[in-house]
């Protein structure tokens, strides 16, 4: 075997075992959805995005309250759908037929505003 293959797989080996050894942790993909977008996680959970609010202070502005982002989410699955309302970092526990999903709000992008067509709420969503 030339010496460039035996350099190859001495790199790529080891990196190629490291990632099989890895272990999913029960995330699910991150959403970045837009007014009324849906995402679907896990079997049977669709995530819908009916409102978001953002009155962060703008950056580089001087405020008097810092404020507050926040998501309304429409939540269905096992054809029942719930409505709840997410603050920034703020997480719920939900039930959906016989699974539980830790669902995050992570983020609304872009930060302090509110009217901007662009803004999108990050949803994160691991099944427990």
């Amino acid at each position: 075997m030339p010496s460039f293959f035996k350099g190859t797989l001495a790199v790529f080996l080891p990196v190629m075992v490291l990632f099989s050894a890895c272990k999913s942790s029960g995330a699910l993909p991150q959403a970045r959805l837009l007014l009324h977008e849906s995402a679907h996680f896990g079997a049977d959970l669709t995530v819908r995005v009916d409102s978001i609010r953002d009155s962060r202070c703008p950056i580089n502005a001087s405020c008097a309250r810092a404020g507050e982002a926040t998501a309304n989410l429409l939540l269905t699955g096992d054809a029942k759908t719930q409505t709840r309302r997410l603050l920034v970092r703020e997480s719920i526990v939900v039930r959906i037929g016989l699974t539980q999903y830790n669902i995050t709000l992570r983020d609304v992008t872009p930060y302090g505003a509110d009217f901007s067509p662009d803004k999108r709420a990050i949803i994160e969503v691991i099944e427990l």
